[in-house]
């Protein structure tokens, strides 16, 4: 988990993704990233299949008993041609 942890901080930063934490907008850092898969992964074992979960760009998936981690990248309405996506 800690090395998914810091691809997705890095892939944040690179993109500029904010999330609203206590101290206000920011990037998350490889940490925040961590803390937040796992509670993410907590809340959906207590969940019914086919679950899922939205936290700040990442979309939490339970299938299975397996928890999946997508990543949206940009917003709804925006176009991306960013094939490395």
């Amino acid at each position: 988990m800690d090395e998914l942890s810091e691809e997705l901080a890095h892939f944040f930063l690179v993109h500029d993704y904010k999330w609203r934490l206590d101290i206000g907008l920011v990037n998350p850092d490889a940490d925040d990233i961590k803390r937040a898969i796992e509670r993410a992964c907590q809340i959906l074992d207590d969940q019914d299949e086919y679950s899922q979960l939205e936290v700040g760009h990442l979309l939490f998936r339970k299938n299975a008993g397996v928890v999946d981690v997508f990543l949206h990248a940009g917003t709804i309405g925006e176009d991306n041609e960013d094939s490395s996506i």
